[in-house]
């Protein structure tokens, strides 16, 4: 099928070969019970051919508009056993969202993810550090995926 092809399917889409989602002008809407299977890898690209991960500003409130993102703390020294919330505007999420999010510790900290709360265009993600102070910044990763 050519990249300009639209291809409808009602059910199940298989191939023995890999399947690219391209971003473009449409988004690639699932709808159940229709499932998309490849014998080898599903694959979400950008123009560039790549997964697109932007890492935007540090602080509590910062705006990262897009499905993928690293949010990086504004010091480097939270203090052992405390807690924080930050805000990540982000016009992809909704209340529906469903959200994947990770967090990777500064040099001595253990950062966990203890809360999120999704609001229409952001989340509040709370975390708390269980090692001891933060030598070095920490980041949240996070993936933004669309409730159907």
């Amino acid at each position: 099928v050519s990249a300009s092809s639209t291809v409808t399917a009602t059910g199940t889409v298989t191939t023995g070969g890999n399947i690219y989602f391209e971003q473009g002008a449409n988004d690639v809407t699932l709808a159940p019970p229709g499932s998309v299977s490849a014998a080898q890898t599903v694959t979400l690209l950008d123009e560039t051919g790549t997964l697109p991960v932007y890492t935007t500003g540090t602080g509590r409130n910062t705006a990262i508009n897009h499905r993928a993102g690293v949010w990086q703390s504004g010091t480097n020294n939270m203090a052992a056993g405390s807690s924080e919330t930050v805000t990540i505007s982000n016009s992809y999420i909704t209340t529906e969202s469903i959200v994947l999010i990770t967090a990777e510790g500064g040099t001595t900290c253990e950062i966990i993810v203890r809360r999120v709360v999704l609001n229409a265009g952001a989340m509040d993600v709370t975390v708390k550090n269980d090692g001891s102070q933060c030598s070095g910044r920490y980041k949240l990763h996070f993936l933004v995926l669309a409730a159907v």
